[in-house]
């Protein structure tokens, strides 16, 4: 009673059982889990029960008050694959609330990638470049805030952790599925990305908001394609240009909060620097090989 943080009472998060498809045979949790959840109603009236799955929701009918679900796609799926998948799964619910307890991508600011030169959906495992797993929540989102009854929409992760299971991104042993690093010292575009949206929200509030702009690729030096893009996330309706000094343009940000071009860098050093709002700067230098 003494902690006010306490949303909702979890019976379990991905546990397998049999659905004669994919997973072999388990002990049937499902009279464990009616007990837990009259034992949570019962010892807190106040709350309502949920479950997070990655496997059939519709074998667990009944199991709680709330249901939710672990579901990944890559960057270029994202919009496309969850919003079908999440209009069947409300279908399919037989009216029981549905959610998104864990979406998002692993991403790494020391590793980076051309937003438009690799084609493929999928990364290798130790590859997380930020400019992608910056996409994939952009595309996650753009299905998610359109669907006001999903009554969770929960990131995985806001900051990276230690998983002894884990091998992939730039360091072994660590879920860099994180908005921010580890040591909470570095945020990663896709942070920003929300820091944008959510700041602009009715929810947000009605008192005064500082507006903000967000650069992107920042840490994304050293560049060997001459033809690239220019992205930043902020609050203001535009933001301007500058390259080596001089105006490209300015352009209106979209329905996401983004403003982008396309550039041509020139050989060797590129200032890069985007202003808005009349005070607002970043800036970086990207150098192409």
């Amino acid at each position: 009673m003494n902690h006010p943080s306490v949303m909702f009472w979890g019976l379990f998060n991905e546990l397998l059982i049999n659905d004669g498809k994919r997973f072999r045979q388990y002990d049937d949790p499902r009279p464990l889990l009616k007990e837990l959840n009259a034992t949570a109603h019962q010892t807190d009236p106040s709350r309502l029960t949920c479950f997070a799955t990655c496997v059939d929701h519709r074998e667990f009918f009944g199991i709680s008050d709330l249901m939710a679900w672990n579901k990944y796609f890559s960057w270029k799926s994202a919009e496309t694959n969850s919003a079908e998948f999440f209009d069947k799964a409300k279908a399919d619910a037989n009216g029981y609330p549905v959610g998104v307890s864990e979406y998002g991508s692993g991403g790494s600011p020391w590793q980076h990638g051309e937003p438009t030169m690799y084609k493929k959906d999928k990364f290798p495992s130790n590859y997380h470049p930020e400019e992608y797993q910056a996409i994939c929540h952009e595309n996650y989102w753009k299905a998610l805030a359109i669907r006001p009854w999903l009554w969770i929409k929960t990131i995985w992760q806001f900051s990276d952790m230690m998983s002894c299971i884990k091998n992939e991104g730039d360091t072994p042993g660590q879920n860099d599925k994180g908005l921010v690093t580890y040591n909470r010292e570095t945020k990663k575009d896709a942070y920003y990305f929300y820091k944008a949206n959510w700041s602009c929200m009715p929810e947000a509030g009605k008192g005064k908001k500082t507006p903000m702009l967000h650069l992107c690729s920042k840490r994304f030096k050293e560049r060997i394609h001459p033809e690239t893009e220019v992205k930043a996330y902020t609050t203001c309706k535009e933001a301007t240009l500058f390259v080596n000094g001089k105006k490209i343009s300015t352009q209106k940000a979209d329905s996401m909060h983004r403003v982008t071009w396309n550039i041509t860098l020139r050989k060797g050093s590129n200032s890069i620097r985007v202003t808005a709002n009349g005070g607002l700067q970043e800036e970086t230098l990207w150098v192409l090989k």
